[in-house]
């Protein structure tokens, strides 16, 4: 993969890792992206993801101070997981994240929200750099999937092309990794569509 040490560690980047010139010209990215999910497999790590479509429209601005609903339920899953396991959830946010100036809707949702109260989350999202953090790079290139997955209709249609294959074969990994929950009787999948 190059040279590397502590003092020039190298970051994942989901582009660069998932591509179709991946199967062809870049194998060794392929290859590590390969290991990288069948050791996830190995460890305790669930995968949430709430997967929304591209809008036609622009959406309009949301409030800084309150939390999309996309984010609640996908916080709500996070705190059913933590809680089987009989542990608070920490969140972890990529310090160059969008996500970032969320932080005040974050906080307002966990300490100010009936609901957001009772989670099993802890109430201290950290932004971490990503270079340093390996866990967030590899929720990078899990989102990655996932995001390729729907925007190819992969849950539609069966793969047309090695790449697309690919694909799939990830993210039945990632299937495997995530956690669905029943609450009053409905089943709340670990990757829903809103």
């Amino acid at each position: 993969m190059g040279l590397e040490d502590e003092n020039n560690p190298m970051e994942l980047h989901a582009t660069n890792f998932i591509n179709p010139k991946c199967l062809a010209k870049k194998t060794k990215n392929k290859e590590l992206v390969d290991q990288v999910f069948d050791l996830m497999l190995g460890y305790n790590v669930a995968v949430f993801a709430a997967v929304m479509y591209r809008p036609e429209t622009v959406l309009p601005d949301e409030n800084a101070d309150v939390l999309p609903n996309r984010y609640r339920f996908l916080l709500e899953r996070v705190s059913y997981f933590a809680e089987e396991k009989k542990s608070l959830a920490l969140l972890v946010y990529d310090e160059e994240s969008t996500e970032k100036i969320r932080w005040r809707a974050i906080n307002n949702f966990l300490y100010k929200h009936n609901l957001g109260k009772q989670l099993y989350i802890l109430e201290m999202p950290l932004f971490v750099k990503s270079l340093i953090t390996p866990g967030i790079q590899v929720a990078d290139l899990m989102a990655s999937v996932v995001r390729h997955y729907y925007e190819k209709n992969l849950d539609e249609k069966p793969p047309e092309n090695p790449f697309e294959s690919w694909i799939c074969e990830l993210f039945s990994i990632i299937r495997r990794l995530t956690y669905n929950f029943t609450q009053r009787g409905r089943k709340n999948y670990g990757i829903f569509l809103i």
